[in-house]
């Protein structure tokens, strides 16, 4: 397609920032492995098929040749498995279901959601594509679940072979759904949730063994699916895969996934990039517990792969791919003909266009590798189906179920790759290419993560490793109808690890591993939770607040009874570890009133509101964080104290909580504290604060007592304050304090709870930081190349109704503080075809951001909220800088308008004080101006490049509204980075007229 001027545009469409212009107008495998947990064999599934793809049914064990990790193994059994001697096999079908904006609530910020025409246009392909594959589908002897993502897993049907559920359950799961809605159970849900709980189905009717387990299996998901999101940082579609793979584990029989991944949604532009490292290895994971699990994936793609020329030719434009095959000399005598400096950026420009030709389809590739190392198969949503449909059914209802010893007998967590060979000229055999070597599960919890497995191996030892501090305890929160609910709580202090400095990126770190199981007095795992937790934070002598511990808590329910808590940590960075056991009890629910345990608070925190997930520590808008240590320097100003008060919801009389602070056993003089709840309510949660004058340094007690109906609960906590030069429990000093040697006794008073909002002192340092930061940017960055993916959209009636348009492909050379972009490939649409487009971006890498913070620029800044962003406390300012101090330019070419103001709003991480996100928003222009507005976005995250972590783009979105015949138009382009990579070249760049050129 010819990219002409978008006939509404008088011209070439962009706007600039200073200098810098910121906007421009295979084969396919099946079968399934499973690691057993009796003598450590390895189980898998394979299908044989002949030159002419019917069965192979005569397989010898003697055939057959199988290696692990690159060493001959043992075979130990090989048996045919038909149709007749097995349970139905399960079909999970997994949606990405599209996201649209609210158009309920519109500000300026709403342009960069993805409009309802857009949503709809993603989920009709959704639709089509599933239709296409139920049709290619035998009628009988199958059974299918329909489940779709949507901030965690969302189940539509449970697994069933009635068709006409199955259909109208993908319409449910493919219909669009806006941004940040708040995903309540579901009929269908609540359903999977009684039987699995209950065994019994919403008539009362007892359930049969396999339904049960397999509601068991779905419900699994449904809880799992967030947590693993948030405590592996994963992509809701990779969380939600992980789970339901994971989740399946203990079902046994064949099973299958059909992901229908919508790679043309948009939906995912605030996410991670998913070509990351961090992605990478967590498909990785997702393929070996699959492949663990007996798990098929198979991907549905809505476009055809399409390979990519690799062959690139010069022509007066610059480096373009030829329209046919160049001979290397030709290529060779382009390349190196002209003066140095051209021969210099030939030569940058081949280098990168190689490398984007080898991963310009990572995204697709990463479906390849997620579809062939399970045993499934990529599907072209454009191609055919009933032959791919008709093989997976095959595979299915006949294969070969293969047994071996793995050579090293390690389960180690790491990714061990398998292949069979067969001495069968005429047989084909397909079977997965690894597995992750893991301990077995008992099917109570969910099988372990790779990192888990260093920390098991720790509780396995007989003398438990003790070289890192950190405390841990269970506290015993809320009474419910079938179980008690229950808090554990762990806090490692960063002054027991070793702390990695990257002088690279000016950043200090600390990366540690956390692993809880809770066991019962019979010694099965009831649960476990774990995270891999890295914080970053400034290195010494910048700005920023390095944390002072690194919390973990997990809510959970139990019934009555004795337990034993283990728990684990491994510090990265030394190799250090560390793990404890102790016992609790959970108690039967007491008569009301009754009281939570207490716990001293260290401080507050931001909340996720979009998580969707209960959080016994939320007050407010705010997260408490327990001390664990219960030890608080002399000058402390204000103690606070969180618990639950349970009372009676059934009584009209009002209920009273009073609390005493006590010394030496003795109640402080002063202030009572007392509060008074309202009737109604079951569970109030408190947050109390006070203050003690002329306080002496030793443990005080905390004794609070709930009164209802004269009946009453009392629960004690303790902490102690310290003298600055005193060492904590966990060896650190004390700060210097301000208070007075106590002379009279301690007195209590009540205290003002400390206000969510920093103080102004905190803001105006925070900005500080972030300019200086913001403005060294630049010369923090390495060379680096990477891809860039562009989505265009584009709304010819103004009205932010999106249509999809074309895909643009470009491989991005960020060198000497200069980007340079190569287009790859372009998909163009028929939308698209007869508009045109040339509105194309630059300036993420740093234009965007300093010329916010430029002193010249005069940008006034507002506090607006505190939030978080990826997990992290965000201050969230909103700034504007006005027409007469703007370095930005609206450009139509040929004509320019200059010193255009604008606003938007910047998200800062208290942190590292680094910008993660930014906004930028164009005052509106005349009507005679071809460009009336213009907005852009960036997203920045940490990004993996040869060992030191660098915040860079990971998304951007552009928009333009310029003026049309009969009204304004819209265009948008959603941007990705993805595939970032060190450029390292031995060829010198030289800047143009610095040095004289040859003769």
């Amino acid at each position: 397609m010819r990219r002409e001027t978008v006939r509404w545009i008088a011209a070439l469409a962009y706007f600039t920032i200073g200098a810098a212009p910121l906007v421009s107008q295979t084969t396919a495998a099946t079968g399934q492995a499973s690691l057993e947990s009796a003598g450590q064999l390895v189980s898998l599934d394979l299908v044989v098929r002949d030159k002419h793809n019917k069965p192979v049914l005569d397989l010898k064990p003697e055939q057959v040749t199988v290696t692990d990790n690159g060493k001959p193994a043992r075979l130990t059994d090989l048996r045919l498995v038909n149709g007749t001697q097995q349970n139905e096999p399960l079909i999970s079908l997994l949606f990405d279901r599209p996201g649209m904006e609210d158009t309920q609530k519109k500000s300026e910020d709403s342009v960069f959601g993805t409009s309802a025409s857009a949503a709809r246009e993603t989920s009709t392909k959704l639709r089509q594509l599933a239709s296409k594959f139920l049709n290619a589908s035998p009628d009988s002897g199958l059974q299918f679940a329909v489940v779709d993502v949507w901030g965690r897993l969302q189940i539509q049907q449970e697994y069933s072979a009635n068709r006409k559920a199955i259909a109208a359950a993908v319409s449910l799961a493919v219909q669009p759904e806006v941004y940040g809605h708040m995903v309540e159970a579901n009929a269908v849900e609540r359903r999977v949730a009684q039987m699995a709980k209950t065994g019994q189905d919403s008539s009362g009717a007892v359930a049969s063994l396999r339904q049960r387990a397999l509601a068991r299996a779905m419900y699994s998901a449904l809880q799992t699916s967030g947590r693993i999101a948030r405590d592996q940082q994963l992509s809701p579609s990779q969380a939600c895969l992980l789970a339901l793979v994971e989740a399946q584990q203990s079902l046994p029989g064949r099973k299958v996934i059909v992901y229908f991944n919508s790679m043309e949604a948009g939906a995912a532009s605030y996410q991670r990039s998913d070509t990351d490292s961090h992605s990478r290895d967590a498909w990785k994971s997702i393929i070996g517990a699959a492949n663990r699990a007996g798990v098929n994936i198979y991907v549905v793609l809505p476009e055809e792969q399409k390979d990519i020329d690799p062959i690139f030719f010069m022509s007066s434009g610059g480096l373009a791919r030829g329209p046919g095959p160049q001979s290397q000399s030709a290529v060779l005598a382009a390349l190196t003909s002209g003066s140095s400096a051209t021969i210099a950026q030939n030569l940058i420009a081949v280098a990168a266009a190689t490398a984007a030709s080898k991963s310009v389809l990572s995204g697709q590739e990463e479906m390849n590798m997620l579809a062939k190392q399970t045993g499934g198969e990529v599907l072209q949503g454009r191609g055919r189906m009933s032959g791919p449909v008709k093989n997976l059914v095959r595979s299915l209802t006949t294969y070969y179920e293969a047994s071996f010893v793995p050579p090293s007998g390690v389960q180690d967590g790491t990714f061990h790759t398998t292949a069979l060979q067969t001495s069968r000229r005429e047989a084909r055999m397909r079977a997965p290419t690894g597995y992750l070597a893991m301990p077995p599960s008992a099917g109570l919890t969910d099988p372990p993560q790779p990192f888990e497995v260093p920390l098991m191996a720790l509780l396995n030892r007989q003398q438990l490793p003790a070289d890192v501090d950190y405390r841990a305890g269970v506290m015993r929160m809320e009474h419910a109808a079938e179980s008690n609910i229950a808090l554990l709580a762990l806090e490692v202090p960063l002054s027991g690890l070793q702390v990695r400095t990257d002088t690279s990126t000016r950043l200090n770190s600390s990366h540690v591993s956390v692993l809880a199981t809770i066991r019962d007095s019979a010694g099965t795992e009831i649960e476990r939770f774990s995270e891999d937790i890295v914080r970053r934070w400034p290195a010494e002598g910048s700005a920023g607040t390095a944390p002072a511990f690194i919390p973990f808590q997990r809510s959970f329910a139990a019934p009555v009874g004795k337990y034993v808590l283990e728990t684990a940590i491994l510090d990265h960075t030394s190799g250090k570890a560390a793990a404890n056991r102790q016992t609790f009890e959970v108690f039967a629910t007491r008569s009301l009133p009754e009281l939570s345990d207490l716990m001293v608070v260290r401080g507050m925190e931001s909340t996720d509101s979009t998580s969707g997930e209960t959080d016994l520590l939320w007050h407010g808008e705010r997260r408490v964080l327990p001390n664990l240590y219960g030890e608080l320097p002399v000058g402390t100003h204000t103690v606070s104290v969180f618990f639950l008060a349970h009372t009676d919801p059934r009584s009209q009389a009002p209920a009273t909580v009073k609390l005493e602070v006590l010394h030496d056993g003795a109640p402080l003089k002063g202030e009572l504290l007392t509060s008074t709840l309202k009737p109604g309510n079951e569970f109030s949660p408190m947050l109390t604060a006070f203050s003690i004058t002329s306080a002496a340094t030793g443990k005080y007690q905390v004794r609070v007592t709930l009164i209802q109906d004269e009946k009453s609960a009392e629960k004690t906590d303790e902490f102690a304050l310290i003298r600055e030069g005193e060492h904590t429990a966990n060896g650190v000093i004390a700060p210097a304090s301000d208070a007075p040697v106590a002379v009279d006794p301690p007195q209590l008073a009540a205290a003002e709870q400390a206000t969510d909002g920093p103080t102004q002192e905190e803001l105006d340092q925070i900005l500080a930081d972030a300019r200086k930061n913001a403005l060294d940017y630049a010369d923090t960055l390495p060379n680096l190349i990477c891809r860039q993916t562009t989505q265009e959209l584009y709304d010819a009636n103004g009205k932010e109704d999106w249509t999809l348009g074309d895909t643009i492909v470009e491989v991005l050379t960020y060198v000497n503080h200069k980007e340079t972009r190569t287009l790859v490939e372009e998909k163009p649409t028929q939308q698209m075809a007869n508009i045109g487009s040339n509105m194309s971006s630059s300036g993420e890498f740093g234009a965007a951001l300093t010329n916010i913070f430029k002193p010249e620029s005069k940008a006034k800044f507002t506090w607006r909220e505190t939030g978080t962003m990826r997990g992290e406390p965000t201050e969230v300012f909103e700034y504007r800088v006005e027409k007469e101090n703007s370095p930005l330019q609206l450009n139509a070419y040929p004509v320019a308008v200059a010193n255009v103001g604008y606003h938007g709003r910047i998200y800062i991480e208290r942190a590292t004080r680094g910008v993660k996100s930014l906004t930028i928003i164009t005052d509106e222009q005349s009507k005679t101006f071809p460009i009336r507005k213009a907005a852009i976005r960036v997203d920045y995250d940490y990004v993996d490049i040869n060992d030191h972590d660098y915040l860079l783009p990971v998304s951007a979105q552009v928009v333009t509204k310029v003026s049309g015949i009969i009204r304004d138009a819209l265009k948008r382009n959603n941007l990705t980075f993805s595939n970032f990579r060190r450029f390292g070249s031995t060829v010198r760049l030289l800047e143009a007229g610095t040095e004289a050129e040859p003769q």
